[in-house]
């Protein structure tokens, strides 16, 4: 999940810490950390988040005369987070939970926009040769192989039809320019 601030530097509580006690000797077997999130400077922001951010309310205000409001932005990438704190999966489940229901006053979500679908039936192509009947439409109809991949990989995730496409994307060697001077 990708989120955008306002602020940099912007810091959420999502969990207090929250000892474990013993049934037995009321004693602290452990102690389950606090959890926290940091939004970061975002350096540049994403076009679709550009998007997303400007919705905020108060939306650059405080900003002076010829300063860009985006350099001021955070952002926070739950995925990239995860691994840098070794969040487990119900930290970061929990996390992304937490930022889902608070999003919209000091942050919004701002995720990259999902592959948009090839030609209007394309999901209903299905069956033994759907992958070369892919292929044949995206050749026929002169689409960008790495588009109609893309779309692929993020709903019915056919290793197949992606194989066959990938057949169509041309490498390196293939790729013929004109090199002015």
């Amino acid at each position: 999940m990708y989120l955008i601030s306002r602020h940099a530097n912007l810091t959420l509580p999502i969990r207090d810490q929250k000892p474990v006690y013993n049934a037995h000797n009321g004693a602290v077997e452990r102690v389950i950390p606090a959890l926290v999130v940091q939004f970061q400077h975002s350096g540049t922001v994403p076009d679709y988040a550009k998007e997303a951010v400007t919705h905020l309310a108060d939306w650059g205000q405080g900003i002076g005369l010829d300063e860009d409001p985006f350099e001021r932005c955070g952002c926070l990438d739950t995925d990239t987070e995860a691994v840098r704190h070794g969040w487990t999966a119900e930290d970061k489940a929990l996390i992304e939970e937490v930022l889902r229901q608070g999003s919209g006053s000091l942050y919004v979500i701002a995720d990259v926009p999902r592959a948009s679908k090839p030609w209007p039936l394309y999901d209903t192509i299905v069956g033994d040769d759907a992958a070369k009947q892919i292929a044949f439409q995206v050749e026929l109809l002169g689409l960008n192989a790495a588009d109609v991949i893309a779309y692929e990989q993020e709903n019915a995730r056919r290793e197949d039809v992606v194989a066959e496409l990938e057949a169509l994307v041309p490498s390196a060697d293939e790729i013929v320019g004109v090199i002015q001077a």
